[in-house]
């Protein structure tokens, strides 16, 4: 029993694909999908059978999709144009 748990969990860094469609909030079949277009950051054993996801990775990558809220967006575009009417 204790090797089967040594082998799911390689260390806390790393996460399986079920693991990582958990962390980030998508199904299995959805993380595939990112994969198989080279999508997402991920490691594969030498045999190309198994995958890895480093965690770091995982939340760069999800904090690399920033949406900002109109707000935001209408205070960047009130600066902009108090920039570009003095320069």
């Amino acid at each position: 029993m204790m090797a089967k748990e040594t082998k799911k969990s390689i260390s806390n860094d790393y996460l399986r694909v079920g693991q990582a469609a958990d962390f980030i909030g998508v199904t299995k079949s959805y993380m595939y999908r990112l994969i198989r277009e080279r999508r997402i950051p991920h490691f594969k054993s030498q045999g190309g059978k198994l995958v890895y996801f480093l965690k770091a990775d995982l939340e760069a990558w999800m904090a690399g999709t920033y949406v900002a809220p109109q707000s935001e967006i209408e205070v960047m575009t009130e600066k902009r144009a108090l920039t570009e009417t003095w320069t």
